[in-house]
């Protein structure tokens, strides 16, 4: 993932960009058009066309304005995807050889989608998946490796209900499935842990929500935002719109928005001078996140 994004980058620097890394925005001004983006530090960006790639719910919920927040369908609380709680950490695993996705179940998986989808808590028996990258060069491989541990969570972050216990009970639960299910974890440092919380102040407007909104239906995938918005000039990308989350499918989405959004402005016959959302500005586009 980090290799896409650097190559990206490096694509979009030899087309004449200027990657801006902390730029907060604060706003995304509009009349019946896309004006500019305006950043947290006061500074004002003008631009023909802005392709927002934060969770479609900070637009709909006016993070970015009035203006941007009318211009898109704000996604209810309730169709939120899961979030989850995760470990990052280096350790020897022992009794049975990993592979490199692994998925250990709950004793009873209604149980936990109970206790995440109607009672919004961790449950207390749940399912665990381990990624053991290091394994896809070397399925043998012993000694201490990088290993990542994600359950399930409900998309609650920044609601305040996480407290220190209920995570370090999280962590006890999570550890009981995977000794239950034979397998051994010995950290060679502390992991890493990151939280909905942590999740929701990464990705605002989305509680920490993961995979944009959730996907229970066989027809759900097909009702997704496309790139286009209410207002001109203003286009979304990433895991939240069409095709879906996963870095193929929010690849997939950004090209489709830089299409659509290069369409729109020759059909107008402006200058290719354009805003996307992620910190960004090029001499044909500028590029702004609240990420």
């Amino acid at each position: 993932m980090s290799a896409l994004t650097r190559a990206v980058a490096e694509l979009a620097r030899r087309q004449g960009a200027e990657i801006r890394h902390g730029a907060e925005v604060a706003a995304i001004e509009a009349d019946s058009r896309v004006r500019a983006v305006r950043l947290a530090s006061g500074e004002r960006v003008p631009a023909e066309a802005v392709i927002f790639a934060g969770d479609l719910a900070a637009l709909g919920g006016g993070l970015l304005g009035a203006e941007a927040a009318r211009a898109v369908k704000a996604p209810p609380r309730s169709r939120r995807s899961l979030s989850a709680v995760t470990w990052c950490l280096r350790g020897t695993a022992g009794g049975w050889p990993l592979a490199y996705h692994n998925v250990l179940f709950s004793r009873d998986y209604a149980a936990e989608f109970t206790a995440l989808m109607d009672r919004g808590a961790l449950p207390a028996d749940p399912t665990v998946y381990v990624c053991a990258p290091d394994r896809q060069a070397d399925p043998a491989a012993v000694g201490p490796e990088r290993l990542f541990v994600l359950v399930n969570a409900p998309p609650r972050g920044g609601e305040g209900w996480l407290t220190a216990r209920e995570i370090e009970a999280c962590e006890r639960a999570t550890w009981r499935v995977i000794e239950r299910c034979g397998l051994s974890m010995a950290p060679a440092e502390p992991p890493r842990v990151t939280t909905p919380d942590d999740f929701a102040a990464r990705f605002p407007g989305s509680g920490g929500g993961l995979y944009g909104t959730a996907t229970r239906g066989l027809l759900d995938a097909l009702g997704r935002p496309t790139a286009t918005t209410k207002l001109p000039g203003l286009y979304v990308a990433g895991g939240s719109v069409h095709p879906g989350a996963g870095v193929p499918m929010a690849t997939l989405s950004g090209r489709y928005a830089a299409a659509t959004a290069c369409a729109g402005l020759s059909s107008t016959g402006w200058s290719l001078r354009a805003a996307t959302a992620g910190g960004t500005s090029t001499r044909s586009a500028t590029t702004a996140a609240t990420d």
